[in-house]
């Protein structure tokens, strides 16, 4: 890890620009996080490529925002293939509403809830859906035996055990129809604390339809 120190002038920027150039002739990829006064350093770092190597995405621009959902794994027609980009979506989000509150030990998901969110992710991500749609369908039946039901004849043998589980969220009343839904705290205070950032809500509330994925 680099860690750059110095007073006005001293550079800094310079070498970052630098660093960015050696990293992009050598065909590797540079991101970088700014959120200080005006993005005078990405702003900088960005006038030293073409216009056609630049990607911004400005956060205070919800036309620009991007949903979260890792949509940059695909979407195949192919069966298993499908299935398995379903996979590694859950768990990058899995590493996400884990990474909430991992301080402490007492905080993180119980193995039971951590099946329902797997569940989900799984039967929502299958159907090309984003982070806002898992959430939706932890929390509101209809919704979730919507995504359930989009699920391909194909892909019921991969996705029968976690239909099950999901099925277990159900609130039913007296004569079996379903009423509601039985939350799961923890998952949903996961998600009230990524709610407490304004970009993390709106990048919460917005699907993957129109993310860059270059």
């Amino acid at each position: 890890m680099l860690l750059l120190i110095g007073p006005t002038r001293a550079g800094k920027s310079t070498l970052i620009a630098n660093l960015s150039k050696d990293a992009i002739h050598n065909n590797e990829c540079v991101i970088i996080f700014d959120f200080i006064k005006k993005c005078e350093l990405s702003s900088e770092v960005a006038a030293c490529f073409d216009k056609n190597k630049v990607l911004k995405i400005k956060c205070d621009d919800f036309e620009k925002l991007q949903g979260i959902g890792y949509n940059e794994v695909g979407f195949s027609a192919d069966t298993f293939k499908q299935y398995e980009n379903a996979k590694r979506q859950t768990a990058n989000t899995l590493a996400l509403i884990n990474s909430v509150n991992s301080e402490s030990d007492t905080s993180r998901l119980t193995p039971k809830m951590e099946r329902y969110l797997e569940s989900a992710c799984l039967v929502v991500y299958i159907n090309g859906g984003s982070l806002k749609d898992v959430f939706t369908v932890l929390l509101n039946h209809s919704v979730r035996h919507d995504f359930i039901s989009k699920i391909l004849d194909t892909q019921e043998e991969f996705l029968s055990e976690y239909v099950l589980s999901l099925y277990e969220l159900d609130d039913k009343n007296k004569d079996g129809e379903v009423i509601g839904t039985r939350v799961q705290a923890g998952i949903i205070d996961r998600l009230n604390t990524l709610k407490r950032n304004t970009y993390m809500e709106l990048m919460l509330k917005k699907n993957t339809e129109n993310n860059m994925n270059v």
